[in-house]
């Protein structure tokens, strides 16, 4: 869980709300997601425009780096191998190598216009989805030749998306009204 106030990210039992360990990452911390083997957690920072890779098995902070202006969400490919950041400000995803924890690439989403917030890997890793804020649009990147390859038009505010079941199924988006 990300404590944005505190600048901490915190490990919970969910089963007890006992906080187990505390982490300090960067100023602002906004997005957590785990790699799907639960090893590493990722944390963005906002306003330090940073990435905090926390080892969840030794209970400490490995890494942190920068990556574009205002970092918000995380999502990790099915394989952990990559690791997407939406950068809000910036208009762009970084691409970080997932087992080495180093930014592989940088793309610009939505003609680098996009505000990207959201963002999710497809099931099968060829796409990964990204909201785009106020644009009104969804970015589809390409995994692989790590290229944005279209939009599609979603309506103002979108900013959160969820996939779901094997592929082919629907992916799913919300928008904030009034944003």
């Amino acid at each position: 869980m990300a404590n944005e106030d505190a600048g901490t990210a915190v490990a919970l039992d969910l089963s007890t709300g006992k906080t187990l360990a505390t982490f300090v990452v960067g100023t602002e911390p906004e997005g957590v997601a785990i790699n799907p083997n639960g090893q590493w957690a990722y944390v963005t920072a906002e306003t330090s425009n940073s990435v905090s890779v926390i080892d969840t098995k030794k209970d400490s902070v490995v890494s942190s780096f920068l990556v574009d202006v205002r970092p918000r969400a995380v999502a990790w490919a099915p394989d952990g191998a990559r690791v997407y950041v939406s950068n809000e400000i910036s208009g762009t995803v970084a691409v970080i190598d997932g087992r080495t924890h180093e930014l592989i690439s940088t793309i610009p989403t939505d003609g680098a216009s996009g505000k990207p917030v959201g963002l999710v890997v497809s099931s099968d890793s060829p796409r990964v989805y990204v909201a785009n804020g106020r644009s009104g649009h969804v970015s589809i990147l390409d995994a692989r030749t790590l290229r944005d390859v279209g939009v599609v038009t979603v309506g103002r505010g979108a900013d959160l998306l969820t996939a779901t079941g094997a592929r082919g199924q629907r992916r799913g988006i919300r928008g904030k009204a009034g944003r």
